[in-house]
């Protein structure tokens, strides 16, 4: 109850478009769970991260991996927040032998990712 008039009363502070933002980054979280929370932190940390694919042999790269999320997981994370637009996925033409995209926090919720991921974590 505290927690939701603490949100009310921030959302007045906000405009409709910081708004908007705000609830699509919030309403990722929700959806997805802590695993997306651990994911978002680290994105914003490292501003991006690169996933290399090995179709033939069926192995990944990743420039780097947040603490307490495997590889496989850590991809499926990113492709769901990809999907909610939450996360930008920038992908280089593929071959047969390999596949290459860069994830990034989506252009336009940085702001609204540093509140959800930072400011409310402090309540």
């Amino acid at each position: 109850e505290v927690r939701a008039l603490m949100e009310k009363a921030q959302a007045l502070k906000r405009t409709p478009a910081e708004e908007h933002r705000h609830r699509i980054v919030v309403d990722a979280i929700e959806k997805y769970g802590e695993p997306a929370r651990t994911a978002l932190r680290h994105l914003r940390h490292q501003e991006t991260v690169s996933i290399t694919s090995y179709p033939m042999s069926g192995n990944s790269d990743f420039s780097s991996l947040p603490s307490g999320i495997d590889a496989r997981s850590f991809g499926v994370i990113l492709g769901q927040l990809v999907s909610v637009e939450v996360v930008k996925r920038t992908t280089e033409p593929a071959t047969p032998q390999r596949s290459h995209s860069v994830f990034e926090i989506a252009p336009g919720l940085l702001a609204a990712m540093d509140e959800v991921l930072y400011a409310e974590s402090k309540s």
